[in-house]
């Protein structure tokens, strides 16, 4: 299931700073999807469940599970993060289609 074995994990000072540097840019680019109107548990609730959910895509896609050609792919991205997008919406209570915003 995981490429590295987690004894064998060893991660430097670079790659906690990397992560907590993407870390960020995600949690600021679902704050601003979502707006002023969420707080800041829900913004970090969005962007945990936004990313568990690209991270899902990407290992159905690299399984060959996810479609045999690239429109069909391509589809399922689309409607998966645009539902997701759509669900974190109506948690916060934003009114506006945040899923258009998004892609």
């Amino acid at each position: 299931m995981f490429s590295k074995p987690f004894e064998t994990l060893d991660p430097t000072p670079h790659d906690f700073t990397t992560a907590q540097v993407i870390y960020r840019i995600v949690l600021d680019r679902v704050g601003a999807l979502l707006g002023p109107s969420a707080t800041a548990p829900a913004r970090k609730d969005a962007a945990i469940a936004l990313t568990s959910v690209v991270e899902g895509l990407a290992h159905t896609e690299l399984s060959g599970r996810l479609g045999h050609d690239r429109s069909s792919i391509e589809r399922r991205w689309n409607v998966t993060v645009e539902s997701v997008l759509s669900g974190l919406a109506q948690m916060v209570g934003v009114s506006d289609n945040i899923a258009s915003k998004g892609t």
